[in-house]
């Protein structure tokens, strides 16, 4: 797929030239994960590599281009920042657990298989 038709479509989402997590959210619904928020939520705030509250089209480019080509270092970084939800630049063991809460509902809404609600509850 071209650069021009990559940045046509995300042009076909954004307002100008800017994604907001509402656009965001909305367009993950296509894929059928409208009900996981958390975890959306996730992966808009590691598509902001600028970490300016938007994803613009240089940020969608290079995270795009980090999963296509990046190095390990870089792909474990995006990883990373999928899990640090405060930005505090470390992890802790609730990190994890409300990772993988969230993940589950994700997984569970493609899915339509229930997840345990022990798990759901005591990862929060």
């Amino acid at each position: 797929m071209s650069n021009f038709v990559i940045y046509g479509s995300f042009q076909s989402v954004a307002k100008g030239n800017m994604l907001g997590l509402p656009e965001f959210r909305e367009n993950m619904g296509i894929l059928g994960i409208q009900a996981a928020e958390p975890f959306i939520d996730r992966l808009y705030r590691s598509f902001d590599l600028d970490q300016d509250g938007f994803v613009n089209f240089a940020d969608f480019a290079e995270y795009m281009d980090i999963l296509k080509s990046g190095d390990n270092r870089s792909r474990t970084y995006l990883s990373f920042r999928i899990i640090d939800l405060n930005n505090k630049k470390y992890l802790t063991k609730q990190d994890y657990l409300t990772f993988i809460g969230d993940f589950l509902q994700a997984w569970s809404s493609i899915t339509n298989i229930p997840i345990s609600t022990h798990f759901k509850y005591s990862a929060r």
